[in-house]
């Protein structure tokens, strides 16, 4: 028994219970939302019907006991769009939202709600994206969610399909223009009916309008609905799954012709970078022999003037850069013109000297603490004056050779920091191995 009762609409009844408050009643006596009681409640009108509850406001409860909104409103002024939205206040809430499917994928959510028709931040409102991988980010007010690609969104009164997959969002029309369900949207402005298919969207209105269906289908008011799935599949299924079946062959015909003209651009792009690199490296080439050609003709002046011991300045292009260091250019090397070049006053910082033959040059200012790696492996200084001020401690000399160069000052090898180089028995002083002059080395190669 309750202390207030009052006329049934649409086949449910408001009651009202001292201590609980009101709810509603079908005709077989059951209550419509028994967990769930409110301060007031109004009559049902075309399947919903206004509730209120002090301190959160209005709200819109459907036949099955269900709330349209998790929003709650100050005013109860609402009306019917038709049996997909309802506008309340101007704030359009869509009816066939398919909650179900919201649940399951809402690690893939995340959305921005609409109200008093402003876009604004919902702060601990919608789903959050649980996986990074996910880039997902639906603007608008998700409403449905087709297979694993598109999602039907409503911002305002515009119903918005959204492309994970292009990242675009389509303008389909109005709430007054748009009818959907588990499988199809159709839109009445024009006419078409699209297929929803997994990761396609399948233009099947010429299938669709051939079946005699009534042509009044877009006034949903008078209750009519859109086809189901089973009964559309049921009637169109061999015709159907042929055009999906040709509507996918054909969009991977087009990707995989896409992936060959990307292909074949790739590869005229590094043809091109390819051509463009050989015609500047030919340049290059070109400059260096015009300057080695230079230097010969320098030498071959001082030769004519009998100026024998004579040497010229280090050239411009001695030194070559090579990744994060330099080399000496192969050039000089392989004529064996290091010995006509002066290189009193290059100590070869950053350089890359191993393997070098500096025999007939007279002074170098080699510094060993400051070249490439420290590293001076297999290089020949036989007869090269090296001063008592050249610390090769911890340089990497094995393989070096080193011999007298008949300078008194010099004579002395002591006197340098050979024996605290890093150095083995094919280190040799006039070809007596250094581990017989210093004993073994006190230093091991330094790993790379």
């Amino acid at each position: 028994w309750f202390d207030t009762a009052k006329n049934f609409h649409e086949g449910y009844a408001v009651v009202c219970t001292e201590g609980k408050g009101y709810n509603y009643i079908d005709t077989k006596g059951k209550i419509l939302s028994p967990d769930l009681w409110f301060d007031d409640a109004y009559d049902f009108h075309e399947g919903y019907a206004v509730v209120y509850i002090k301190r959160k406001g209005y709200n819109y409860i459907d036949t099955k006991g269900k709330l349209l909104s998790s929003k709650w409103f100050p005013s109860m002024d609402f009306k019917v769009v038709n049996d997909t939205f309802i506008d309340i206040s101007n704030h359009y809430v869509c009816v066939k939202k398919n909650m179900g499917d919201y649940q399951v994928k809402k690690g893939l959510i995340n959305y921005r709600y609409i109200e008093d028709k402003k876009l604004k931040v919902g702060i601990g409102i919608g789903y959050k994206c649980q996986n990074d991988k996910d880039k997902y980010n639906v603007l608008y007010e998700p409403i449905r969610i087709y297979g694993i690609r598109f999602v039907l969104c409503l911002n305002n009164d515009k119903v918005i399909l959204y492309d994970r997959e292009g990242l675009t969002y389509q303008t389909l029309g109005t709430v007054n223009d748009i009818k959907f369900n588990d499988n199809l949207i159709i839109n009445k402005t024009d006419r078409k009916v699209y297929l929803m298919y997994d990761k396609k969207m399948i233009d099947i209105s010429e299938y669709y309008y051939s079946h005699d269906l009534d042509k009044k289908w877009f006034n949903i008011n008078q209750g009519i609905s859109v086809l189901s799935k089973e009964d559309f599949f049921y009637k169109n299924e061999e015709e159907i799954r042929k055009l999906i079946r040709q509507t996918i062959d054909e969009e991977e015909a087009r990707k995989q012709e896409e992936a060959k003209e990307k292909e074949l651009q790739k590869l005229q792009e590094l043809q091109a970078k390819e051509t463009k690199e050989q015609e500047e490296n030919q340049e290059a080439e070109r400059e260096a022999l015009i300057r080695f050609r230079d230097v010969l003709k320098q030498i071959e002046k001082l030769r004519k003037n009998g100026n024998i011991n004579a040497k010229i300045e280090v050239p411009d292009d001695f030194f070559i850069s090579v990744g994060y260091h330099e080399e000496i250019n192969p050039l000089y090397i392989e004529n064996g013109l290091l010995k006509l070049i002066d290189l009193r006053f290059e100590d070869f910082e950053n350089v890359k000297v191993d393997g070098i033959d500096f025999r007939g040059c007279s002074d170098i200012g080699l510094n060993p603490q400051l070249i490439y790696e420290k590293s001076l492996k297999n290089c020949n200084f036989e007869g090269i004056y090296i001063g008592m001020f050249m610390d090769f401690t911890e340089v990497d000399i094995r393989g070096c050779k080193f011999s007298d160069d008949n300078d008194p000052k010099t004579i002395d090898r002591k006197n340098i920091h050979f024996g605290d180089a890093i150095y083995d028995e094919t280190t040799t002083y006039n070809g007596e191995p250094f581990t017989k002059i210093f004993g073994e080395c006190k230093h091991k190669p330094r790993k790379k």
